[in-house]
């Protein structure tokens, strides 16, 4: 298939989570033998129309990442891509839905936003005619429809990862606590907090990697940034890697990542990477379990082959 990637952000040239997941995407798609040609807002508007009206699939990443970047696509290449109609959606995160950072749902507590994504007609149009709206996790998808007020089927693609950085090396595990991402309320910073303090903790080896927008941490030592090879020694040197977000998070590859090198977790139901999909993986013990058991979740057959399984159920069905 000739194929328009379609992002706010260019997956090549930022390197953020998200992005690491749509270069595997893309990726994947190429040595299918697809052709990409990837589009960001910064392109001209009109070879951007003409890629969409030449292409056999437009597939739509993340186009709405408000938060992060200052230039958007505007409501018409929107209506446009909703005329070829060939074309699917596929959510990092919760911006496209939503154009608060991590919903106003979550931050303010109030149910009705005057800026509801259930009151956007063309974002909500936008999912709605889809051919296939894509999601990381079920808990994301359900999240995700929830807040457009829709109902239709979705996939759910559960990322690959790197199972040859990530794995357990049998270090000497001398960091009680890791937490890595950032560092925020609707992250779960407090909720963290209150872990380490009910549970006795807070003379413990803690240690906290990532951007910080709470301030002052008031536990442990908070590295800013490692490289992304680095990642893997710091995990293995953890006896529990903690998440405990305040929304509902889209997957958290990082947990993942963790258990695989060998972390216990320290979790809550937030955590979308914890819910099973029938789509591409189920508990086999308890496929109508709420949550996926430990011994699943550091399975590595979880974490290769979902993006060939992703493109060959599009190639099944739009090709």
């Amino acid at each position: 298939m000739n194929i328009i990637y379609l992002s706010e952000i260019n997956p090549y040239k930022w390197n953020g989570g998200g992005q690491t997941i749509e270069r595997g995407i893309i990726d994947k798609a190429l040595s299918r033998g697809h052709k990409i040609i990837n589009l960001t807002p910064s392109d001209d508007e009109q070879m951007i129309v003409r890629s969409i009206f030449e292409s056999d699939l437009v597939f739509c990443c993340d186009m709405d990442n408000r938060p992060t970047v200052m230039k958007w696509f505007s409501p018409n290449i929107f209506n446009i891509i909703m005329q070829k109609r060939n074309y699917v959606t596929f959510s990092n995160g919760y911006c496209d839905v939503c154009r608060k950072d991590y919903t106003p749902c979550n931050l303010t507590g109030k149910l009705n936003c005057i800026n509801c994504p259930a009151k956007d007609e063309l974002r909500r149009q936008f999912f709605y005619n889809s051919k296939f709206s894509i999601f990381l996790s079920s808990l994301q998808a359900e999240a995700s429809l929830n807040l457009l007020n829709i109902h239709k089927p979705y996939l759910v693609c559960t990322p690959d990862a790197d199972l040859s950085m990530f794995k357990n090396n049998n270090l000497e595990r001398d960091i009680d606590l890791l937490y890595l991402g950032v560092i925020c309320e609707a992250k779960g910073y407090y909720n963290i907090i209150e872990y380490i303090e009910n549970n006795n903790l807070t003379g413990k080896n803690i240690v906290w990697v990532g951007d910080n927008l709470i301030g002052n941490i008031k536990y442990g030592k908070h590295i800013a940034k490692i490289e992304h090879n680095e990642v893997p020694y710091i995990m293995n040197r953890a006896r529990y890697f903690i998440q405990l977000p305040r929304w509902k998070e889209a997957f958290s590859l990082s947990a993942i990542e963790a258990s695989l090198c060998g972390c216990e977790l320290i979790y809550n139901e937030n955590v979308g990477a914890l819910h099973p999909s029938e789509e591409f993986y189920v508990n086999k013990e308890n496929p109508h379990s709420k949550l996926i058991s430990m011994e699943d979740l550091k399975n590595p057959d979880r974490y290769s082959g979902n993006y060939d399984n992703l493109w060959s159920t599009l190639e099944k069905h739009l090709s």
